[in-house]
């Protein structure tokens, strides 16, 4: 990553898909669900695969469905050890819960849905984030305020920040870094008193799967601090920090998408 001049905000994300889609106008994408505690809502079809990858474990050691689908339901086990693949064996499938037992001890639960010619792709699973550092206090009313992280992801603006968006530059201008196949792109900015929260879009145009190392970026170099002030917190979707190859070459066994998103949040200097 490199320092810029361009300034950035949030792009607005659609994190959930209407569940309501008929096979006639279904399109099959990948999403990302919050692990909140509750049941995850995982569609399934004959013929077709859903998959449900938990970013946060190295392992699924236990798949448990209870008995009113344990018959009906196919489960594949993945090359990918916190991948596990559900499908519905013939059209005679009601709806039921599975408990996945993970490598960290923790449980999960998904609810099972049949949607004839229209199952999930992929379904990640991502942790929410509860750290004290995601929280920011606006003193002059008490009150503890949701964090920009939040709302970078969920695609609000907050009171008080001013937005900025840079779909009228072109791809030249927007272009923060390029490394082979892939490019970051600078999407926009929001601005507030004290903090930035930037949104860039990461685009893999190669042929084989990328993992964006996020954690190997040097947020503490003077150029970033230049730019976007001193790193606070970093996020990305998808939440497995790994994109797919480009639309060209993709088959079954990328269910991921080739662009993803990085949100920074800063304090400024």
């Amino acid at each position: 990553m490199q320092g810029n001049k361009i300034k950035s905000a949030v792009v607005l994300i659609a994190l959930c898909i209407a569940s309501s889609l008929s096979s006639a106008s279904c399109e099959r994408k990948p999403r990302t669900v919050n692990d909140t505690g509750k049941p995850i809502k995982v569609y399934v079809s004959e013929g077709q695969r859903a998959y449900v990858y938990i970013a946060s474990e190295s392992r699924i050691p236990g798949v448990f469905p209870e008995k009113s689908i344990r018959d009906e339901l196919i489960v594949s086990w993945s090359p990918t050890p916190n991948k596990i693949g559900f499908g519905q064996r013939n059209s005679d499938f009601g709806t039921g819960l599975v408990r996945i037992d993970g490598g960290s001890g923790k449980t999960y639960h998904l609810q099972i849905l049949p949607r004839p010619g229209c199952a999930d792709t992929q379904v990640n699973l991502a942790p929410v984030d509860n750290s004290t550092s995601n929280l920011i206090s606006d003193r002059s009313r008490g009150e503890s305020l949701k964090g920009l992280m939040w709302y970078l992801v969920k695609g609000e603006k907050p009171k008080g920040y001013r937005e900025e968006l840079f779909d009228h530059f072109d791809a030249e201008q927007r272009r923060v870094m390029k490394q082979g196949s892939v490019e970051l792109l600078l999407e926009s900015r929001l601005e507030g008193a004290n903090y930035i929260g930037t949104t860039y879009q990461i685009i893999n145009k190669g042929r084989t799967s990328y993992r964006f190392a996020i954690e190997n970026i040097d947020y503490q170099s003077k150029r970033i601090r230049e730019t976007i002030g001193k790193v606070r917190k970093v996020s990305m979707l998808p939440a497995n920090l790994r994109l797919g190859p480009a639309p060209e070459f993709v088959s079954e066994l990328y269910a991921g998408t080739n662009k993803g998103l990085l949100f920074i949040v800063s304090e400024k200097q």
